[in-house]
């Protein structure tokens, strides 16, 4: 469906509006321009060129519900997710590590095992039966420490727990 004349009409002025609005207006992050004009023409015109870059709001403090104007800030789309992709991974890195998984987890407790255990491999040893340095198979049976595999000496086959 095409197109009617006055959409297009209206879609042109907006382009135009926002065109001026932003002019001179920088990134948050990057502290460059947030558009660049490629096709110049002059305002008043009615003309209007689509945006050759994607733009976002950033929310200063983090908080979207907090829309006040002074907490918004205008955004390259690639700067802003860089931005948040910076800081998942070093809110990741500040996060303790399981010794069974070996992955960051904001739940790794000190276990009375004396292992760092998240919540899921916890729940795993339960399942398993490997409570308190015992090692037993599904049915109860002994299970040797090499043959466990939540285990965190699993690889040193001299160690017993």
């Amino acid at each position: 469906m095409a197109m009617s004349n006055r959409i297009r009409r209206e879609l042109a002025k907006s382009r135009e509006l926002l065109d001026f609005a932003l002019e001179g207006q920088t990134c948050f992050f990057c502290g460059e321009p947030l558009v660049t004009r490629v096709n110049a023409h002059k305002h008043g015109d009615g003309v209007g060129s689509p945006l050759a870059v994607r733009l976002t709001i950033h929310h200063k403090d983090g908080d979207h519900t907090n829309d006040a104007r002074d907490n918004k800030a205008l955004a390259h789309t690639a700067c802003h997710k860089a931005h948040h992709a910076r800081e998942i991974l070093h809110t990741k890195a500040r996060l303790p590590v399981c010794d069974n998984c070996a992955e960051p987890h904001p739940d790794v407790r000190e276990r009375s095992n004396g292992s760092a255990e998240c919540d899921r491999c916890w729940r795993a040893s339960l399942e398993h039966g490997h409570v308190h340095g015992l090692h037993t198979d599904l049915d109860g049976a002994p299970e040797d420490v090499a043959d466990c595999p939540l285990c965190p000496h699993r690889l040193d086959t001299n160690v017993k727990v």
